[in-house]
């Protein structure tokens, strides 16, 4: 998953967003095999892998920056936030919002199966935020690689707990 991230975010070499964001999803459904229906696992993968290219780019500087362009996708749903958040805590809350909406599918899809196993795979998506937090605290030189690192790590590790408690 560090490698899917970091590669998620131009790092390596480069390949198609649409298909970093499958094998994101893919990752995702592999870990359901012999647990749900062949659908679900279809439509974990689809949907996680949607979710994964909504972006999260004008958040990963954690405001120490500046707008990096159009809003993402569903920046929408923290708007509200702008005016009672600093930039930083605004920024934290949207890459907490875009990793904890990228492991909705998975959580919904085991949920009756495990509970706890949906609730670690939305914990590692939650983490999001502290691993771009800190990417920003190790290195100002390379926060948002470690970032994507640490998401990888964060996402890899729910869902190896998510599939040994499950």
């Amino acid at each position: 998953m560090m490698f899917l991230a970091r590669l998620h975010g131009g790092g390596f070499f480069y390949l198609p967003k649409f298909l970093i964001s499958t094998l994101w999803g893919l990752a995702y459904g592999v870990t359901l095999r012999n647990k749900v229906s062949v659908i679900s696992i279809i439509l974990v993968v689809s949907l996680t892998a949607l979710l994964k290219s909504t972006g999260h780019g004008n958040f990963i500087d954690l405001g120490t920056c500046c707008n990096l362009g159009e809003p993402e996708t569903l920046e929408f749903l923290i708007n509200p936030l702008r005016s009672v958040l600093n930039d930083y805590w605004y920024d934290f809350t949207g890459l907490a919002l875009i990793g904890f909406l990228g492991a909705i599918p998975y959580a919904i899809g085991v949920y009756k199966l495990n509970i706890k196993a949906s609730l670690v795979v939305l914990i590692g998506g939650v983490l999001k935020s502290v691993a771009y937090a800190l990417g920003w605290t190790i290195s100002l030189h390379y926060p948002t690689e470690i970032g994507e690192l640490l998401t990888g790590f964060f996402v890899g590790l729910s869902l190896f707990i998510a599939m040994k408690i499950s």
